[in-house]
């Protein structure tokens, strides 16, 4: 038969806050995240990931100026909403 997937959910950030300077690892939990086909968006630009199972991934944060910046994820079924 034919399954409909949804898209992944982002729920929570780990740690919240890193340094300007960024090249920090950063933990984000959830579901429906996909080896090798999960992209981590930070303000528009996408990462690889360097660790994904299906409910949680790490990725390295990039240099960013202060402030608080969207974070979702794209898989081939969507992109989650921002991270609250």
């Amino acid at each position: 038969g034919l399954t409909y997937t949804p898209g992944p959910t982002a729920n929570m950030l780990a740690p919240a806050e890193i340094p300007l300077g960024g090249a920090q690892g950063v933990t984000l939990s959830g579901a429906g995240f996909r080896v090798g086909e999960t992209t981590v968006n930070v303000d528009g630009v996408a990462l690889t990931p360097t660790l994904v199972t299906p409910s949680s991934l790490s990725f390295d944060a990039p240099a960013h100026a202060a402030g608080t910046v969207a974070v979702s994820v794209t898989t081939p079924f969507g992109t989650s909403a921002d991270v609250p």
